[in-house]
């Protein structure tokens, strides 16, 4: 397989990241709701009340009062205007690589960031013409073969939300992206989240 990920590979990862969000989102509305039912003590003042809201930013059931004089609360609609942003399943993700053995997937990211970095093609457009195309991958490509090491590692242990880190072995440093393992297609992915709002 070439270093770029495979236009149906690509559709396949795109396909189990949505697959796997709608998952995540699921499972975080059915712990929310259930919250509802589980018990009565309000996150706020620790009472117990009889009747709570749901509260989105304080992940639970809070006393009726205390939603009405909340900053997010809009009276005229009866209606809570909190936006939530920070969970992992609300953000807007970017694929990096894709492939099938978790011990090819530095060998790509690797490649992708020599493309990046090359003098010769970082001017032009984004999609590269053939023929400078060709020679930029055939660049990053040799510069890929020549280490001897890989230059990233991703980590054994996945974090609670199932991601794994990846590190930069000459550094030491947490990159800014993350590899999945989805193993309903058997692939590993390398996936940048975008800022919330992006």
């Amino acid at each position: 397989m070439s270093k770029r990920t495979e236009p149906s590979m690509r559709a396949q990862i795109r396909r189990e990241l949505m697959h796997q969000r709608e998952q995540m989102q699921k499972e975080r509305y059915n712990r929310e709701f259930e919250s509802i039912y589980s018990g009565n003590l309000c996150p706020i003042c620790h009472r117990r009340h009889m009747t709570g809201i749901l509260c989105r930013m304080h992940r639970g059931n809070v006393c009726g009062n205390h939603c009405l004089a909340c900053e997010y609360f809009e009276p005229r609609f009866h209606h809570c205007m909190f936006k939530e942003t920070e969970p992992i399943d609300m953000r807007k993700w970017k694929l990096i690589y894709g492939c099938n053995k978790k011990e090819d997937l530095w060998r790509g990211i690797y490649s992708r960031e020599m493309l990046l970095q090359d003098p010769e093609t970082s001017h032009l457009p984004s999609p590269l013409p053939d023929e400078e195309g060709k020679a930029a991958l055939e660049r990053a490509n040799a510069a890929v073969a020549a280490r001897s090491s890989p230059k990233y590692i991703i980590e054994e242990k996945p974090r609670e939300n199932g991601d794994f880190n990846i590190i930069d072995a000459d550094t030491g440093e947490i990159q800014p992206f993350i590899a999945k393992h989805l193993e309903n297609i058997r692939i590993w992915a390398a996936v940048e989240y975008l800022p919330p709002g992006a």
